[in-house]
């Protein structure tokens, strides 16, 4: 399933928020206004039982009361009243209230304390009605010591429900034209707030392999927020720039490196080829094109090697290894190697494990103990040591050569990059011996770093994290 866009997100969030905001608003708006109204009704509930109240507290004749309450009650048309003593016995009622079922319904609910009053709403006839209901006691010397009146007033509240209703409908309408006037708004605002996000849009798709290179792109002025977006965009476009540069120089490199030793072992065979020559003669070019095979099957050998390493993933199934044993092997193959040439090959362990690769670990060590036999002058010494430094083991490997220039050191890692002593045919090597020890470096979590100077030599250090 396609997941939801930005707009649409941000659409229904804000929808959402705005929903809760008028549901909130409007549930507040109908309690308020409906508590108003019955307010209002209540009031003249309220100043109706004062006004009963207070006849029956006249020391009048009780036909002269009731027949007072008679013509005043008569103005509430819409409604009636009742008023019975404790016992159940009638004092005066108007002809509606008389229905048992509407008093009945009436009494349902909790009677007041003698002295106060309650206030409830009763339906009567699907017809709502709001009703007060109060009790009082010795109002009158018409009536015996201690009888307890009931008096109950009602009207009609159906003008009530009615404007509730008309009310809850406009609220129905407003919200829905403040929810769809939100979602309009909100999209008018997302497209113009996402205008700079098109135009980085257009840029990018502008940007082809030929013209990655951050500064021929020119990325439009965009809010703050989007400053990290563009950032980033910049950053990755250099990598991919980089990585792209990298790739075409070692793909010409490559193919140069490849041509030569073709090139050389073609001409050596159309030569043998062209015409009669002695079995000596034969036997030398055919001497002559094993080599260069040899050469050209190692060159590739490093170039799958490089490729293995560039999609290698660092592996939780890294073996312990015993680096004072694996230096030792190593030094001690390349002791007779170095005697032959010349040199002399002096080597200090100490005892270290790391995790890794043994085969790995092996070749980044050779290639630095061979480069250092090949460029070191003749009858001098090469030195390998290892030492522990907190939580790392460092290892060594000097000559006395110092040929590296400053300007060189930090290319001599580079692919097929080889110092102009390092060309020739007697040394060999296509550039890439550095740039593998390096890879293996890093995929073990360590670096390797070099200084060079005629006083001091070369100097080749590798840092890699120590076993827990």
């Amino acid at each position: 399933m396609q997941p939801l866009s930005l707009k649409w997100r941000i659409g229904i969030c804000v929808t959402a928020l705005m929903l809760i905001i008028v549901t909130v608003i409007s549930v507040i708006a109908y309690t308020e206004f409906q508590e108003g109204l019955f307010d209002i009704l209540d009031h003249r509930l309220h100043s109706d039982i004062e006004a009963l109240k207070l006849q029956l507290n006249i020391g009048d004749s009780k036909e002269r009361i009731k027949n007072e309450i008679t013509a005043m009650m008569a103005q509430n048309k819409s409604g009636g009243y009742n008023i019975w003593f404790q016992n159940g016995e009638s004092y005066l009622s108007n002809s509606f209230v008389s229905d048992s079922n509407f008093i009945a319904e009436a009494k349902s609910f909790s009677p007041p304390e003698v002295g106060k009053q309650e206030t409830f709403n009763v339906d009567y006839n699907e017809k709502p009605y709001r009703v007060i209901w109060a009790k009082y006691s010795d109002l009158s010397s018409n009536f015996k010591k201690g009888d307890i009146l009931n008096i109950l007033i009602f009207t009609s509240s159906d003008f009530v429900k009615h404007e509730i209703e008309e009310f809850l409908l406009v609220l129905v309408i407003l919200s829905g034209l403040v929810i769809w006037l939100s979602i309009g708004i909100t999209a008018w605002v997302l497209k113009w707030g996402l205008k700079p996000v098109g135009h980085i849009t257009d840029v990018m798709d502008e940007i082809s392999g030929k013209h990655l290179d951050e500064s021929s792109i020119n990325f439009p002025q965009v809010p703050q927020e989007l400053s990290p977006f563009v950032r980033a965009w910049r950053q990755m476009l250099s990598r991919l720039s980089h990585a792209m540069k990298e790739q075409r120089r070692f793909t010409s490199d490559a193919s140069h490196e490849l041509r030569t030793p073709i090139a050389t072992i073609k001409s050596t065979l159309q030569l043998a080829r062209s015409q009669d020559r002695p079995v000596e003669y034969y036997k030398k070019a055919i001497d002559q094109s094993l080599e260069d095979m040899e050469k050209l099957n190692h060159l590739i050998d490093q170039l799958l090697q490089l490729s293995r390493l560039d999609h290698a993933e660092h592996s939780q199934d890294y073996e312990t290894i015993d680096m004072q044993q694996l230096i030792s092997e190593i030094c001690e193959y390349y002791t007779v190697i170095a005697k032959q040439q010349g040199r002399h090959l002096d080597y200090k362990c100490c005892p270290a494990d790391i995790k890794g690769y043994t085969q790995l670990v092996r070749q980044l060590l050779s290639n630095l103990i061979d480069n250092a036999i090949k460029y070191s002058p003749e009858k001098s010494k090469i030195s390998v040591t290892m030492e522990k430094e907190n939580d790392e083991l460092k290892i060594t490997v000097h000559d006395e050569g110092g040929g590296i220039s400053e300007n060189e050191r930090h290319l001599i890692f580079e692919r097929f990059y080889r110092l102009d002593k390092a060309r020739s045919r007697s040394t060999g090597g296509a550039g890439i011996g550095l740039s593998i020890a390096r890879e293996i470096a890093q995929k073990h979590g360590g670096d390797i770093s070099v200084v060079s100077n005629p006083q001091e030599g070369t100097r080749f250090v590798v840092i890699i994290p120590i076993a827990n």
